[in-house]
């Protein structure tokens, strides 16, 4: 049974363990694989260099390299550590990245020197304004020179000499009983931004393990998969539930930025993939070049996609009809960013449940996800009261899923983090029971719902 009151990096060295020939990452762009014994390897010694770069508990560490191996291995070295790990992808709005800096105020920063053929110049250029001395650049690979006279190459920071090895290791593996204390369920682990804003949203170890147990609990994820992550570099769900969900259970994940339709068909060929997760419009891109049929995918077991904060995608018939040609299971999770991620997997059979077509059922399962229907919050931060099974309200999700709060903008989190810790999501709906089942229907539009004016009152500002 997964502990969810655990750390994420406690988990490959049980596997590299058990099966330490096992393969726990693959990037067919590159060929390189790593098994899970050649996984905690590297991540040691990661993680002692980061230490040697004088990276400590709640350091930032920021990374704008793309969905690689590394980038796993460097989130990893960071939850051993203690530090927050920070993925951001290539930045186009220059303002924007210059906020998101100056609020994250990295310790280490790890930036390409190119990326599917866009060269990094600019925000090299930008780096070297914004950072200060006490920031380590270190650049990734570097082709010809470095782009900056104050960056470490990727090679000289991996490089570390024999003493300073020999001490950090004896850090790691727990001579220092009060770093060890620093770092648990609860310690900061991970920083992502919304798309488009300055909002970072916080997430600890226990956000992503209770999130990794009830993926786990709802589609039968396990060891013997092969999980195909082709999101971007600083999609939470590729982090989460593509990532972190594949190692903390010992399955192999295939790591690729996605590169259009054919090439995720070609992936899926070509190692057997059986588990996917990717959003509504990935799928429909996939059947355009080529239309399912029923067995054509004999190794995919799952297919999943998320009903996000910011767009409840409503599937139509035509749409679960193509699914249930493509995938043996198919069906979509709720995905709240402040929450961590996926809710419930609801089937193409809960579906069929919802009495409105404008309604999209998900099954509660109290193990792993805390729900309810409540009135909004208060004035003054105080959480709005439980409402009856029936009654339309905002959907709001209890610890420990709930986030640790938005970085550095604690009057952003009091808007929807009430003070008992209840997350008021974007979301509002019901809750009606079916048989054995509490079924949680979400409305399509907020703006229909015949609702009390108590209930669509604007939160507290």
């Amino acid at each position: 049974m997964l502990k969810i009151s655990s750390c994420i990096h406690k988990h490959p060295p049980i596997w590299g363990k058990e099966s330490p020939g096992r393969l726990a990452l693959i990037e067919p762009e590159s060929g390189r694989q790593l098994m899970y014994r050649q996984l905690v390897r590297e991540i040691d010694e990661k993680a002692m260099r980061l230490l040697h770069l004088g990276v400590r508990p709640g350091d930032r560490v920021l990374s704008l390299l793309p969905l690689q191996i590394d980038q796993v291995i460097l989130l990893y070295a960071c939850a051993k550590i203690g530090a927050i790990f920070v993925p951001l992808d290539h930045p186009t709005d220059r303002e924007l990245f210059a906020n998101r800096f100056r609020t994250i105020d990295p310790k280490v920063v790890f930036f390409p020197s190119s990326h599917k053929g866009e060269s990094y110049k600019d925000i090299a250029r930008v780096l070297s304004y914004l950072s200060s001395p006490d920031i380590f650049l270190i650049q990734y690979y570097t082709e010809s020179k470095l782009e900056l006279d104050s960056a470490l190459s990727w090679e000289h920071f991996c490089k570390s000499p024999t003493m300073t090895q020999l001490k950090l290791s004896r850090f790691l593996n727990g001579s220092s009983t009060k770093a060890q204390k620093e770092i648990h369920a609860w310690s900061p682990l991970l920083l992502y931004f919304l798309p488009g804003t300055d909002k970072g949203v916080l997430l600890c170890h226990e956000n992503i393990l209770s999130q990794t147990a009830n993926l786990h609990y709802h589609t039968q994820l396990h060891r013997e998969m092969k999980v195909l992550v082709n999101q971007s570099a600083g999609s939470i769900l590729s982090l989460l539930h593509g990532v972190c969900s594949t190692l903390t259970l010992g399955a192999t994940a295939v790591l690729s930025e996605c590169k259009g339709p054919l090439h995720t068909l070609g992936l899926m060929e070509n190692y057997c993939i059986s588990y996917l997760i990717q959003q509504p419009e990935q799928y429909q891109q996939i059947w355009e070049e080529l239309p399912p049929q029923v067995g054509q995918h004999p190794f995919l077991q799952y297919a999943l996609y998320p009903t996000d904060g910011n767009r409840a995608f409503i599937p139509d018939e035509d749409f679960y009809q193509k699914m249930g040609m493509f995938a043996q299971n198919f069906g979509t999770g709720l995905f709240l960013p402040e929450a961590g991620g996926f809710i419930s997997f609801s089937s193409d059979v809960m579906i069929g449940l919802s009495p409105n077509p404008s309604q999209v059922p998900f099954e509660i399962r109290n193990e792993h996800m805390l729900l309810s229907i409540r009135e909004p919050m208060h004035p003054g931060g105080k959480c709005g009261s439980p409402l009856s099974m029936g009654e339309i309200g905002q959907l709001c999700v209890h610890p420990p899923n709930v986030f640790l709060g938005y970085f550095q903008q604690h009057e952003e989190t009091g808007k929807i983090l009430s003070k008992e810790g209840v997350l008021y999501s974007h979301f509002y709906g019901t809750i009606l029971k079916n048989r054995n089942q509490n079924l949680l229907y979400l409305a399509k539009h907020q703006p229909a719902l015949k609702v009390p004016k108590l209930l669509v009152a604007p939160l507290a500002q």
